[in-house]
């Protein structure tokens, strides 16, 4: 949101213009729960042009996308896929840059105090 106010002030001596700009800042963090991989899906394509526009922006900052797999069923490949790209920059179940998949449910208040501390200030 930004707001821009004009106020002119005139006089027989001088014209006056104040111009503030004041411009707030907000840090969306998305917590996406699915039971299964397939549920990703729509989502994914979604998030994708999101990220991508913000990147081309200068503003991939503002938005951090949580992903955690709730429900595991033991596909080797997958589980194979994951290991060979951790650390890679790209997440190996939903290929969105910047995201890793976590397995089960989110330790909620960790999260938060988290989230809490990275963006302080």
């Amino acid at each position: 949101m930004i707001t821009v106010s004009t106020v002119s002030t005139m006089s027989t001596v001088s014209t006056v213009s104040i111009i503030s700009l004041v411009v707030i800042i907000v840090i969306t963090v998305l917590f996406r729960l699915c039971s299964d991989t397939k549920v990703f899906g729509w989502m994914t394509a979604q998030l994708k042009e999101i990220l991508k526009t913000l990147e081309e922006l200068d503003a991939s900052d503002y938005l951090e996308v949580r992903l955690h797999l709730t429900r595991f069923n033991n596909d080797k490949e997958m589980m194979e896929n994951v290991a060979a790209n951790q650390g890679s920059k790209e997440d190996a179940i939903t290929t969105l840059p910047n995201t890793q998949t976590q397995f089960g449910r989110p330790n909620w208040f960790k999260d938060f105090v988290g989230i809490g501390e990275k963006h302080a200030g």
